[in-house]
């Protein structure tokens, strides 16, 4: 096609509203360990100011138009003449694709994947224990079915630095409860710093962390 340029001597402002997707993850709920707002695109909503056709000023509510090598807009419900405003319904290239790893069908000559760095065991337990009060009972419980079998591979001078964790962030206490549990089992002895970081818990307003620290008192 040939393109059109506008002259900006004779051309009339518009607000134009580019629209991405609201997610940067295909299936933002289908993490269990993060909170599906995590994902919320911060470029889903970018405002413009264009210029446009004189002739534009005439468009009414619904109208529809292509914008050059961007895509598709219609004019908004609240445009008036002195104000144009453009919403993107339909963009001329989806991006989407870009931003997923190509896929080699051909086994033979694909070529082996880098080993990626393994998170800590302790890691992986404060992660799970930021959204621990927030989950149902059910998840609660697998969750915690979780975090009892990576506490497995945490020592004490992991764990310990956690018994200083601010108040407010009462599910990561909760983990960290819990993880002291498993490696009592293991045979750890208690001492000053373990015994202040339960009794604090005990004298705390939340029941859960009330009852993990009851039973591994």
């Amino acid at each position: 096609g040939t393109l059109h340029w506008v002259s900006i001597k004779h051309a009339v402002k518009a607000e134009v509203r580019d629209y991405d997707r609201l997610f940067m993850d295909e299936a933002p709920d289908s993490h269990e360990d993060k909170d599906f707002m995590e994902f919320i695109n911060p470029e889903s909503l970018k405002l413009v100011t264009a210029f446009v056709e004189p002739s534009l000023k005439e468009a009414k509510n619904g109208d529809r138009f292509q914008f050059q090598r961007i895509g598709y807009f219609n004019v908004d419900k609240d445009a008036t003449p002195n104000q144009l405003i453009f919403n993107k319904t339909v963009g001329l290239r989806d991006s989407w694709e870009k931003q997923k790893p190509a896929q080699n069908t051909n086994q033979s000559s694909s070529k082996p994947q880098q080993n990626q760095p393994q998170r800590k065991a302790i890691d992986v337990i404060q992660q799970l224990g930021k959204k621990y009060t927030n989950l149902p009972d059910a998840k609660q419980q697998k969750v915690k079915s979780e975090i009892q079998e990576l506490a497995k591979n945490v020592s004490y001078d992991e764990l310990q630095p956690l018994f200083n964790t601010a108040t407010k962030k009462t599910g990561t206490r909760i983990a960290v409860m819990i993880t002291l549990g498993v490696l009592f089992k293991k045979g750890l002895q208690s001492n000053t710093d373990t015994d202040t970081f339960i009794s604090n818990a005990l004298e705390d307003k939340e029941v859960l962390l009330v009852n993990e620290a009851k039973n591994i008192s």
